[in-house]
């Protein structure tokens, strides 16, 4: 089973090298690593040519248009290239551990899935302190329409997932993931799997992550996929998602 992870990167050479490093330390054999760049101007270039004169990445390099339009472009490489499973491991992102890979390969060897997601932890670059631990054991289906989803980066998908759910929407900023996350369960022929696995470190630093982005970008554009999926929408509902993000830190430190 070729399982295909996707990086999107622009002018983040350093959290760059880590991903990459973070990649080629899993036990996992059977890797494709697609790196979407776009057009940065800071060293990445240097480090992308490393990787295309080795043949450890397959690497595309375009003007950059947005988060998901890098996303659907990775999809696409990975599809053509005969992958079975697609994941997405941003730059400055790293796993979480050595055989995060093989556990999500065992996962989809032994059940009949479509896609599978986990738990993840937030950190600063270069340290090992948690900082937030974003975890799914509670999830349920039904917590999507208070704006509540697993972490986007733990997921990962069959071919034929990502083919029925179709390409990210370019529309949006920073919430596509969470409507890419309704159009999965929306689709009950799939079949999701929790994994009970800390799967990746997310550096800080990410766009969504930023208050901003967080508070105002992140909520209106959840309130956005609401009304595309046909679900009410309120800023009540919104407000209750952090309720969930509270309750996974708890379950965390009660562990």
């Amino acid at each position: 089973m070729q399982i295909a992870v996707i990086t999107i990167t622009r002018n983040n050479v350093e959290g760059l090298r880590r991903t990459i490093t973070s990649v080629r330390c899993q036990t996992y054999a059977d890797i494709l690593h697609v790196i979407i760049d776009g057009d940065s101007t800071d060293g990445t270039a240097e480090v992308l040519d490393a990787e295309r004169r080795n043949g450890t990445a397959m690497v595309e390099t375009a003007p950059p248009a947005g988060v998901y339009d890098a996303i659907n472009r990775g999809i696409r490489v990975a599809l053509d290239a005969g992958a079975d499973v697609i994941g997405l491991l941003h730059a400055g992102d790293t796993y979480a551990s050595d055989d995060v890979v093989a556990q999500v390969a065992e996962a989809f060897d032994e059940g009949d899935i479509d896609f599978v997601y986990g738990d993840l932890h937030y950190s600063r670059a270069g340290s090992d302190k948690v900082l937030r631990y974003y975890g799914a054991a509670h999830f349920t289906p039904a917590m999507l329409r208070q704006g509540y989803a697993p972490g986007h980066p733990t997921l990962y998908l069959t071919r034929r997932a990502a083919q029925v759910a179709g390409p990210y929407d370019t529309g949006f900023r920073v919430g596509g993931d969470f409507e890419m996350w309704l159009r999965l369960f929306e689709h009950t022929e799939l079949r999701p799997c929790y994994l009970p696995l800390d799967m990746v470190c997310m550096d800080t630093g990410g766009l969504s992550q930023r208050w901003y982005s967080r508070l105002v970008t992140n909520n209106r554009e959840r309130l956005r996929s609401f009304r595309m999926h046909g679900l009410p929408a309120s800023h009540l509902n919104i407000l209750r998602h952090y309720t969930h993000v509270l309750k996974s830190f708890i379950c965390r430190k009660q562990r």
